[in-house]
């Protein structure tokens, strides 16, 4: 029968052979194919060539025909990582860091990452770096990092770090600042853990006022976070549109209340619930740090997409009505001008797929951006927001989503005695709990774990982790909500190593 063999040569710019493929044997018919094979180019490749040999076994006189067999100039091949960035730098302004590097010399459309600390960076994954800015351009040379804390005014101390991806997306090594830099962080609302006393979804916000919780505020003169910022269209005044906006979470359910300033109030959805007067709220329920999510996730770090209409609360993540109007977990009334709603939804009944449910903690640090959508008659004339990076892509990606804390306090509180430099999985707590508890472990390292619950007679009832993490502590909350009462244990495993702790579930 007939066959060919074929290998692909990669070369320099003299046409030197700097790697091949080897001989790769392919059948040959009568029909036109095209054949492939994955190979990884040497360093300093300009030129591929092709190399096909082809016979009939049988010895059998035949033609052959190949199409395509020519030299393709490739560029070099580039796989070397760029300098640490130089000049690392921040200058302190109002409530935010200005931080500041020389670009790379020899690179060419090249960008770069941003991360900030309260610790001196020597490991960009890990989890106690934040990331201020990605992708910045070649040319900027600057980014901004706002600085907020739970509700008070309040000096903070950070250190900054920017690494440089060139144009074939190889990230070299971080360029950290010489030292720390201190300055004021501006004190911003949160989600208080105490919610009104007297909580009733009727529309009354006096428990609200009464409640001392302070509220977000979004305006065309004042914004929670700063300076006012649209992330579409224009608005007159704050009697054009401005937004009062109150959050709560309890062990049971997450309120929310809001007064809206709005001149003329419009409730036409025929083209959309985004192009009538609304309310949403983007939100995660978890302990943000590191990079921010892109796309929605669900799992260990789930995020909510929420919107309020007259008729009801709904789910922008696919799931429906979650409240209606007047059923006692929701009521929205329009006065025209402005317009309120009151509602609170069981930490339970929020739950999609394999959502793991909040356990409210003080210092918990949880994306947050509320928005106002602004209709005067004229079709969407208006979006209010929070963040300054959110230019009407919220929908899109949890990135420009603002941070704010649970409770009064910017990190939750961890017993002095967890080591966050070692391999260690902690006892859960609550412990008895009932349904939900949370479980802590530490690692030295970046490194592939897994984190199962057991019954006593060795079978997995859940796995909670199985993927890469950064070093440093963790926390996952476990829902036993469809379990038995009784004893189970909680074993962590990576690199060879595991640690398990018993937890009694009581009912």
């Amino acid at each position: 029968g007939a066959g060919a063999f074929f290998k692909l040569e990669a070369k320099d710019a003299a046409g030197t052979v700097l790697g091949t493929t080897g001989d790769v044997a392919i059948a040959v018919t009568d029909e036109w194919e095209n054949h492939s094979v994955e190979f990884v180019m040497p360093e300093g490749t300009v030129q591929m060539a092709a190399v096909i040999v082809a016979s009939r076994w049988d010895g059998v006189a035949c033609d052959f025909a190949f199409d395509d067999m020519f030299l393709m100039s490739m560029g070099v091949l580039d796989v070397i990582a760029p300098d640490p960035v130089q000049n690392v730098s921040a200058t302190a302004s109002s409530y935010y860091n200005l931080v500041t590097w020389s670009d790379n010399a020899g690179e060419e459309g090249e960008t770069y990452n941003v991360y900030a600390s309260t610790e001196p960076i020597t490991d960009i994954s890990s989890s106690t770096v934040d990331i201020v800015a990605v992708n910045v351009l070649e040319g900027a040379s600057a980014a901004v990092h706002y600085l907020h804390n739970p509700l008070e005014d309040s000096d903070v101390t950070y250190y900054y770090a920017v690494a440089c991806k060139d144009a074939s997306n190889n990230v070299g090594g971080p360029g950290s600042s010489d030292g720390s830099i201190t300055n004021t962080a501006k004190g911003v609302p949160t989600i208080s853990l105490t919610p009104p006393v007297s909580f009733a979804a009727d529309g009354d916000l006096q428990e609200w006022y009464d409640s001392g919780i302070i509220p977000f505020e979004l305006g065309a003169t004042d914004n929670s976070y700063g300076t006012p910022h649209l992330g579409f269209g224009e608005v007159d005044d704050d009697n054009d549109l401005y937004g009062t906006i109150w959050a709560a979470v309890d062990d049971d359910y997450f309120y929310v209340a809001a007064e809206i300033l709005d001149n003329v109030v419009n409730n036409d959805a025929s083209s959309g619930w985004w192009t009538a007067d609304v309310v949403q709220l983007c939100f995660g329920f978890y302990d943000q740090h590191g990079s921010k999510h892109v796309g929605m996730q669900r799992g260990t770090e789930p995020d909510y997409k929420l919107y309020f209409t007259p008729e009801g609360a709904n789910s922008d993540n696919g799931e429906g009505l979650l409240a209606a109007h007047g059923d006692g977990n929701y009521f929205h009334e329009v006065f025209n001008p402005d317009y309120v709603f009151e509602f609170r939804i069981s930490l339970d009944s929020i739950l999609i797929d394999d959502d793991v449910r909040l356990i409210p903690a003080n210092g918990t640090r949880t994306p947050f951006e509320p928005m106002v959508y602004d209709n005067d008659g004229d079709g969407l004339e208006a979006i209010m927001v929070l963040s300054p990076t959110n230019d009407d892509n919220a929908h899109q990606t949890c990135e420009v989503w603002s941070n704010t804390w649970i409770g009064d306090q910017s990190t939750v509180d961890i017993d002095k005695e967890v080591i966050a430099n070692e391999f260690a999985l902690f006892p859960n707590y609550p412990n008895p709990f009932n349904p939900v508890t949370t479980i802590g472990f530490s690692l030295p390292n970046a490194q592939q774990v897994s984190l199962s619950v057991y019954n006593l007679i060795g079978q997995e009832v859940v796995s909670l982790v199985n993927k890469e993490l950064p070093a440093g502590y963790h926390t996952i909350n476990w829902y036993a909500g469809s379990m038995a009462s009784g004893v189970y244990l909680s074993r962590l495993s990576s690199g060879g190593k595991t640690s398990t702790q018993k937890m009694l579930l009581l009912k």
